[in-house]
């Protein structure tokens, strides 16, 4: 018989390498929400008291719905079971009393409702209180900082007046003083000016004068002959006056008296 084939031994594949896991991305956590304060008053204390009291008498109102509801069921099956007429009776009893729980538990989300209404109302009327009495002390908190910081702003700012002033006004005193300067200066050229000329001449050698020859006086002219002055004219020969008339005489004494 032939020799088997022995079979060469497969070799084994290499396992493919995984792929590292992707890194999941941090869930962000989300932010605690933080509990908006609720504004407090009184009237808001007694309407909480008052909605907490309704939320409990509706919760009792409702476990009595629920356990009438129980007694209906109850009463059904015991009356369908047995067939008797006091077991139906029983039935409309549980129906009954059912139905008034119902209505009781009805009445009590109505006032439950009023009063979470009624909370509110005091809740939201005590928030505006609250938030003006906020804003009004953030007005005066803000004043009282101004007014704060608005005496070291002017301190600050008549400093730095003071430096552009004292900048300005040396600037233009410099000026002043560079034109004063100018003029002095050549005020002091010419002094020097004048000095040298003069230093020169006093340095210069005197020169021998020469003896000046005496000028002959000139004749004096002879004075003009004063022309004679005009006659005057005689002056008119004034009238006589007319010789006065002599007084007429008197009229002689009246006659002597009569002896």
């Amino acid at each position: 018989m032939p020799a088997a084939k022995t079979k060469k031994p497969v070799a084994k594949k290499a396992a493919a390498k995984r792929k590292p896991a992707a890194k999941r991305k941090p869930v962000a956590k989300k932010a605690a929400k933080k509990k908006v304060a609720v504004a407090s008053s009184p009237a808001t204390k007694v309407a909480s008291v008052a909605a907490k009291k309704a939320e409990k008498e509706l919760s009792s109102a409702n476990s009595a719905v629920a356990s009438a509801r129980k007694a209906v069921a109850s009463a059904r099956t015991k009356a369908s079971k047995s067939g008797k007429a006091a077991d139906k009776r029983s039935v409309v009893k549980a129906r009954n009393a059912a139905t008034r729980a119902s209505a009781s538990a009805a009445k009590m989300r109505e006032k439950v409702r009023l009063a979470k209404v009624k909370l509110a109302k005091t809740q939201l009327d005590a928030s505006v209180k609250a938030a003006k009495a906020a804003s009004d002390a953030k007005v005066k908190d803000t004043s009282a900082a101004l007014s704060k910081k608005a005496a070291g702003d002017v301190e600050a700012a008549v400093k730095a007046f003071r430096v552009k002033w004292a900048k300005q006004r040396a600037t233009a005193d410099a000026k002043k003083v560079a034109k004063v300067a100018k003029k002095e200066a050549a005020k002091l050229k010419m002094v020097d000016k004048k000095a040298a000329a003069k230093l020169k001449s006093l340095d210069a050698a005197p020169k021998p004068k020469k003896a000046a020859k005496k000028k002959k006086a000139a004749p004096k002219k002879a004075a003009a002959p004063k022309k004679k002055a005009a006659p005057k004219k005689k002056a008119a020969p004034k009238k006589k006056a007319a010789p006065k008339k002599k007084a007429a005489p008197k009229k002689k004494a009246a006659a002597k008296k009569k002896k």
